[in-house]
């Protein structure tokens, strides 16, 4: 009974359990695509359902824990310790430490410095993918194919948005002014196609940081325009040089566009509430609505902006 309970406790963590984790890690990378295919399927882009790349992470998390956990007891258990020290052990034991890295610093680092958060969410997920495949490295498995499957649709996200990037950066600058209270109006001369009000683009500037793109809802359109709270890292950075070089320009270039929102034209009055730099996505809804409207239109749009400061009421969109 003993022996047969440990039998089925080997198969459960070596056979069921790999494939589950791997099955989900699938899911995953699918769900944390910026050009992911629900958006042409679905009306959510990649923010509305980062929810379930969170559950999903968490729950690969959980199923890493118990198949060590399993593994190892069963291990113990038969006097076999020594194999838990060949290399194929060793290399899944380090990516289930990078796995518990990402978790933490979701959790934790993700909240307090961002930037921090996503270089080791990026450089730990990348590590934890090779010693993944060198952990299970026997193709017959086929757990090997599920771990290729995550690797390429991370790569297939990465290449499209690099191209993007390249190809809208040229002839592309950006022409930065300050606004008070530490407010950055960004104004770029070329847009991504589909761009609108509302949406969001990553906007690279070099000048500023080289290696790091924002997300920023676009505030206008004829030309783009972004108005950015400054905080630390990139947006401090950027406020600075504004104040430093009001109505300076710097290589740029936008990534995008992404985002979906409410569709209100069926309506006889629309209510816009925002606070703060949020005004960034009302402001774009209402233009759209202007846009669209005929002149004479009886449509009611009323806008309610709640700022700390009087002076940031001086966007000049």
């Amino acid at each position: 009974m003993v022996r047969n309970h440990k039998f089925q406790l080997a198969k459960f963590s070596l056979l069921t359990l790999p494939r589950l984790s791997v099955a989900n890690l699938v899911l995953i990378v699918f769900l944390s695509m910026k050009n992911t295919p629900l958006a042409y399927l679905t009306a959510w882009s990649y923010d509305k359902i980062h929810i379930l790349h969170q559950i999903a992470g968490y729950t690969v998390m959980a199923l890493v824990i118990i198949h060590g956990a399993c593994y190892s007891s069963y291990f113990m258990q038969t006097n076999n310790r020594a194999r838990l020290l060949v290399h194929e052990e060793i290399y899944g034991m380090v990516a289930g430490g990078c796995f518990l890295t990402l978790v933490v610093a979701a959790a934790v680092v993700r909240l307090w410095w961002y930037e921090l958060f996503y270089i080791i969410h990026v450089s730990f997920f990348l590590i934890s993918m090779v010693f993944l495949g060198l952990h299970q490295s026997d193709t017959a498995k086929k757990i090997f194919i599920g771990i290729l499957l995550a690797a390429g649709l991370f790569f297939l996200d990465r290449i499209i948005r690099f191209f993007r990037m390249v190809l809208y950066s040229v002839n592309n600058k950006a022409t930065v002014y300050p606004l008070p209270n530490g407010g950055t109006r960004i104004v770029l001369r070329k847009a991504p196609l589909a761009a609108t009000s509302g949406a969001h683009c990553f906007v690279w500037i070099p000048g500023v940081r080289a290696l790091e793109m924002h997300p920023f809802t676009i505030a206008a359109m004829n030309p783009m325009e972004f108005v950015v709270n400054s905080y630390d890292g990139f947006t401090g950075d950027l406020h600075r040089y504004a104040v430093a070089n009001p109505g300076g320009t710097l290589k740029a270039s936008a990534e995008g566009p992404y985002g979906t929102f409410p569709e209100p034209m069926g309506y006889d009055k629309i209510i816009f509430i925002a606070g703060g730099s949020g005004a960034s996505f009302t402001f774009g809804m209402a233009l759209n609505m202007l846009k669209k409207m005929a002149s004479d239109s009886t449509k009611t749009i009323i806008f309610v902006w709640i700022v700390r400061n009087q002076g940031s009421s001086t966007l000049q969109t």
